[in-house]
């Protein structure tokens, strides 16, 4: 479908409804299978708000006997009744191999009725912007939204775009294109322009993207010279140390990325996803142009649960200079899919825009920009190697330590 039929079906009334499958969990008892990260994230947007509690919830990890969230754990080996399967399943898995070992255990256990945590509106519109359910909302934005997607460049990215906002508008999963064999943030159907040579690793968690990089592309892992590791959150910082600590090449700091440098409430403690909130501990965030880091980027990624659009804003001195890679994750807030493009369109530099989806829900939809290599200016040379400086970021906190053996001083 293309973006001017989505909308002339939305103003014919022509977009169907359907009931939502949150109603499924309402009605009758249901199961989860994963307790993890997806099922955490699950609980705080769906379980915990709309106070529903799971018959039982089916893990590997678990033993027998094993009790959680006030309710009865399983491990994935335990025999059901009969009269169980005529429950509702959830799979609140994000590992696409491990979401489908899932799946089949459950249709062998006899389950009629199975979908997954990422098909549940109330659970992939993690924004809660309260904007949304206004009925002009998309309609009332339809020019740069069709004028995000022109600049869209292949036909996938394309379908990637309608059917991501018509998940969103319908408040109905629509299955979303995507190729599990491409890894995220680095496809080789797109054709990014740079190096991993200087690389800024927005919300780099604990290392895994890092680790995904050395893991599936090992010759890419050999170009990088320099790695600024972003992470807020103080556990998941502490583990990003320890996991780096033996790699020089890997700078990590315990920042956030917006567009301003300032202390910010942070609701820490969510592993992934940890993010910016009106309570929490004070946390500093930065702004990339507002560093002294010395980071002349090859490669920027963000996955930063929603501040993906103001860390944009915060680095458009960065990106009009080097011209970077671009990965960005866009599936935080519906708008960011068309504004991120909207804004860095406007920047001037010569962006190509693909859309890939790593998962085929809404979730770990990312936007790629590259500057075409016959396009671009070549920087590469002008990159100089990184000079290990001390970090001068304002804050009111006076050391952050960032590996083991190296402070980052603060003014």
């Amino acid at each position: 479908m293309e973006i001017l039929n989505l909308f002339n079906e939305i103003e014919a009334g022509n977009i169907e409804k359907k009931e939502p499958k949150i109603s499924l969990m309402k009605s009758k008892n249901f199961v989860i299978y994963g307790a993890g990260s997806d099922f955490n994230s699950f609980r705080r947007n769906v379980l915990d708000p709309y106070n529903l509690i799971p018959f039982v919830i089916i893990d590997k990890k678990f033993s027998k006997n094993h009790f959680f969230m006030t309710g009865p754990c399983h491990p994935d080996d335990f025999v059901l009744e009969d009269t169980d399967t005529d429950m509702v399943a959830v799979i609140a898995l994000g590992n696409i191999k491990a979401w489908h070992e899932a799946y089949d255990y459950l249709v062998k256990a006899g389950f009629k009725t199975i979908i997954s945590s990422n098909e549940i509106y109330e659970h992939f519109n993690t924004s809660k912007d309260p904007e949304l359910d206004k009925p002009d909302y998309y309609t009332s934005r339809r020019d740069v939204i069709k004028s995000s997607y022109q600049c869209l460049e292949d036909p996938l990215s394309k379908e990637i775009y309608v059917q991501f906002l018509n998940s969103f508008i319908t408040r109905e999963y629509h299955p979303i294109p995507f190729d599990r064999e491409q890894t995220q943030y680095f496809p080789t159907d797109v054709p990014m322009s740079k190096s991993m040579k200087h690389w800024v690793n927005g919300g780099a968690y604990t290392g895994d993207t890092i680790d995904s990089l050395c893991e599936n592309f090992p010759e890419k892992a050999k170009e990088v010279k320099m790695i600024w590791a972003f992470e807020p959150d103080p556990k998941n910082y502490l583990e990003l140390v320890e996991s780096s600590v033996d790699s020089p090449k890997i700078k990590c700091l315990p920042f956030g990325l917006t567009n301003s440098t300032e202390m910010l409430k942070f609701n820490s403690g969510n592993g992934k996803g940890s993010a910016l909130s009106t309570t929490g501990d004070r946390v500093m965030f930065v702004a990339l142009d507002e560093t002294k880091l010395n980071i002349k980027p090859t490669f920027i990624n963000l996955d930063i649960e929603g501040s993906e659009l103001s860390a944009v804003m915060g680095a458009v001195k960065m990106i009009k200079k080097y011209k970077p890679d671009l990965a960005i994750c866009v599936y935080h807030h519906p708008a960011h899919i068309w504004s991120i493009i909207d804004l860095l369109n406007s920047m001037g530099v010569g962006y190509k825009f693909f859309l890939r989806n790593h998962s085929g829900f809404v979730i770990e939809t990312v936007l790629y920009a590259t500057v075409i290599k016959d396009q671009a200016v070549d920087i590469q040379n002008e990159v100089s190697e990184w000079e290990d400086k001390e970090c001068e970021v304002e804050c009111e906190v006076p050391v952050v330590v960032t590996s083991i053996d190296e402070e980052v001083k603060c003014e």
